[in-house]
């Protein structure tokens, strides 16, 4: 290796190994992972950002000291999800904002702390779609369903093309 490439280090190897899609295929049910999601777990897509390389490879997500255990998807919608208090799971769900529609949380959040909204974009074209993001902290022991729903808001309820939920079981 060139003495210049020296100074940069290597990037984190792409295993599939205890992947959570086979787990949840397995038993309809997704558990937390032994130890803190890293750069090379399964649900970073390729071709995407994801929410943060720091975040994602030391498992930290936007609360300190989280610990992330899952990346959720459109996929895993209608799924239960098993989690302990202080876990956070990341939530990507895809997104056009260019059409006027967009995720909105509709239901209850009492057992959990739902991060800021961000968007990644899957291209700098004007109009292409991309994925909204949300970080997801369980807070207290108790099962709930996350519900979000896409709409035009200023349309109401009669715009909603799509509604994804999924059930988290929190335990202490």
């Amino acid at each position: 290796m060139p003495a210049a490439c020296s100074r940069f280090p290597r990037a984190p190897s792409r295993s599939t190994t205890g992947s959570s899609a086979g787990q949840a295929e397995q038993s309809g049910r997704i558990a937390p992972k032994a130890g803190p999601l890293t750069a090379s777990a399964p649900g970073v897509v390729q071709g995407r950002r994801p929410l943060s390389w720091p975040q994602l490879r030391t498992g930290r997500g936007p609360w300190k000291g989280a610990e992330m255990v899952a990346v959720l998807s459109l996929t895993d919608n209608g799924r239960t999800i098993d989690l302990r208090v202080g876990h956070t799971v990341m939530l990507r769900l895809p997104e056009n904002p260019s059409t006027g529609y967009g995720w909105a949380v509709d239901g209850d959040l009492r057992l959990v702390e739902l991060g800021e909204r961000s968007h990644v974009a899957s291209s700098m074209t004007v109009g292409s779609g991309g994925e909204s993001q949300w970080a997801i902290k369980a807070t207290a022991p108790g099962t709930t369903t996350l519900r979000l729903k896409h709409w035009r808001e200023w349309e109401g309820d009669r715009s909603v093309t799509e509604r994804y939920e999924v059930t988290l079981v929190i335990s202490p």
